[in-house]
């Protein structure tokens, strides 16, 4: 029996994700994880949800990446907007 969505950890994380990275007016954000790193999301095109895998990837400015599992993520912030 699989778990309904809207009470699935890992669909909720993932969709939190989605929502923010979609949003018509982009806010940074910043994803936590279970061992206390946090990684900044500065625009949409540095995260990457993957549906089928499950997986998030994050990838920085000097072309390096982390490959997380959504059972490790424990918050999404929203981060303020940087000054114009």
């Amino acid at each position: 029996m699989m778990t309904p969505p809207e009470i699935d950890p890992i669909a909720l994380v993932l969709a939190k994700i989605r929502k923010l990275q979609r949003a018509a007016s982009f806010q940074p954000f910043a994803i936590v994880t279970s061992s206390g790193q946090s990684y900044r999301i500065p625009t949409a095109d540095h995260v990457t949800v993957m549906g089928l895998t499950h997986r998030i990837v994050i990838e920085f400015d000097d072309c390096t990446w982390v490959d997380l599992s959504p059972l490790h993520v424990t918050a999404v912030e929203v981060l303020p907007k940087p000054e114009a």
